[in-house]
């Protein structure tokens, strides 16, 4: 079921979103959001996507990085966290059309699927 446009998945929505201290900027950290997440409503986004969607969103999420904070140079680092042996220290980060749809697809996924996971009311109606 796709979520109205009134139905956001939203951390602030959640009735205990004020028990937990957010930092900024923590929807670019995949792995403290999803835990976040896990926290609040008692699922994590590993519950709405795949093994092999996780870790090609997680792929996406290091390549992000290093283009917004290395100028799309590769550093070891990048290498240690994404575990892509396509390229070598220094080379230069390439995103093909195909990536950014296959990002897309994933993000789209977990967004229409994240609103299963926000608490009921009395009435069965989700909190939005």
């Amino acid at each position: 079921m796709k979520p109205s446009s009134r139905q956001k998945a939203t951390f602030h929505a959640l009735p205990n979103a004020p028990s937990f201290k957010v930092r900024k900027n923590l929807f670019q950290n995949l792995t403290e959001s999803t835990v976040l997440w896990r926290n609040a409503t008692g699922k994590g986004y590993e519950d709405f996507l795949t093994p092999s969607e996780m870790a090609e969103l997680s792929l996406f999420f290091q390549q992000r990085h290093i283009l917004a904070h290395r100028e799309g140079i590769v550093d070891q680092d990048y290498l240690d966290k994404s575990g892509d042996r396509s390229y070598s220290v220094g080379q230069k980060l390439v995103i093909r059309d195909q990536a950014v749809l296959r990002l897309a697809e994933i993000v789209e996924k977990l967004g229409m699927n994240l609103p299963q996971s926000l608490p009921t009311t009395a009435t069965g109606v989700k909190n939005t």
